[in-house]
C-alpha cells in the first residue's frame, strides 16, 4: 500500500533514512550525510502533503517526498536540456527503502505509485536527481524508463537530471 505519511512516522522513516546514510558511506556515496536529511525535512514534506510511504504486512518500507513545486535548481542546466515541458511537473525527492528489504524491487513499485499519485493529480511528468555515485538511484531511474537529460548546480555539487513523461 502507498499513502500519504503521518507526522507520528518520522522517527521510523528517520530509521531507513539512517541506515541508508550508513550504507552509502560504505560505498562512497555522499549524497545524504550528517547534514541531510533531518527528521525536520521529513516532516516538512509531510506537513505539505508531499511525504508518501510505501506499507507492506503493516509495517513502512519506503519513503518518498513528491513535490509538486517548481525547482529553482532546475531552472538553468549545466548541460543538456529539458525534453519538451510546460513546466507542470512533479520532482522525487528522499526516496528510501529499508535497506533490510533491498534487492526485492521495492524501489520499481514505488516509482509506479508515484506515477499513479501524479497522473491523479493531473501531472504528466515527472524530475529527480540524484548523486553522481549515487548509482543504485541512477539504475532505479533508468529501470523505469526516466531519461538523463542534463546535470545542474546544486549547492555547488554537479548531479545528474533524470525526466519521464507518464
Amino acid at each position: 500500500m502507498f499513502r500519504e505519511a503521518l507526522l507520528s512516522e518520522g522517527p521510523r522513516i528517520m530509521e531507513m533514512i539512517d541506515a541508508s546514510k550508513v550504507i552509502m558511506a560504505q560505498k562512497g556515496i555522499v549524497q545524504w550525510n550528517d547534514d541531510y536529511p533531518w527528521l525536520e525535512d521529513i516532516e516538512e514534506d509531510i506537513n505539505n502533503k508531499d511525504g508518501y510511504v510505501y506499507v507492506e504486512d503493516n509495517s513502512i518500507i519506503g519513503y518518498v517526498c513528491i513535490n509538486f513545486n517548481e525547482q529553482s535548481d532546475y531552472n538553468n542546466l549545466l548541460e543538456g536540456s529539458w525534453l519538451h515541458s510546460d513546466n507542470h511537473y512533479a520532482t522525487i525527492q528522499r526516496l528510501v527503502v529499508d535497506p533490510s528489504v533491498t534487492g526485492k524491487s521495492y524501489g520499481s513499485k514505488m516509482m509506479s505509485c508515484i506515477e499513479e499519485v501524479v497522473l491523479s493529480k493531473g501531472i504528466h511528468e515527472i524530475r529527480l536527481d540524484t548523486g553522481v555515485d549515487n548509482k543504485p538511484m541512477i539504475a532505479l531511474a533508468r529501470r523505469n524508463n526516466f531519461n538523463e537529460v542534463g546535470k545542474i548546480d546544486s549547492y555547488g555539487i554537479e548531479r545528474p537530471v533524470f525526466q519521464k513523461f507518464i
